[in-house]
């Protein structure tokens, strides 16, 4: 028996209920996380792999960044990430938060 998979905008949900802190899911957050879905299955028109989020403030670039390394290493145990930030001390605060979340029972 194949266990179903989360996608990323379920395991997005998920994660902000695991930690109480519930997020809303806008309809920019869903056009993300189909873009990132696809550019992670290799599956971009013509076969590009450059993808850049451009966001204002506020509106979840670090979370949804985080929470894309977590579901694939969740996803695809096996692969490698890069998770880099403007600040050491962010990407360490966010390498904690992926580490626990792949790591966590949920």
């Amino acid at each position: 028996m194949t266990a179903l998979l989360p996608t990323l905008e379920e395991f997005f949900v998920a994660h902000g209920y695991a930690v109480r802190a519930p997020r809303r899911v806008l309809p920019f957050h869903r056009r993300i996380f189909r873009a990132l879905t696809r550019w992670v299955t290799a599956s971009l028109p013509d076969g590009r792999r450059n993808l850049a989020i451009c966001m204002p403030p506020r509106h979840g670039k670090t979370f949804i960044a985080r929470d894309l390394v977590a579901w694939g290493l969740a996803v695809w145990p096996d692969s490698e990430w890069i998770y880099t930030s403007c600040s050491a001390k962010l990407a360490i605060a966010q390498t904690v938060a992926i580490r626990a979340a792949v790591s966590a029972d949920w």
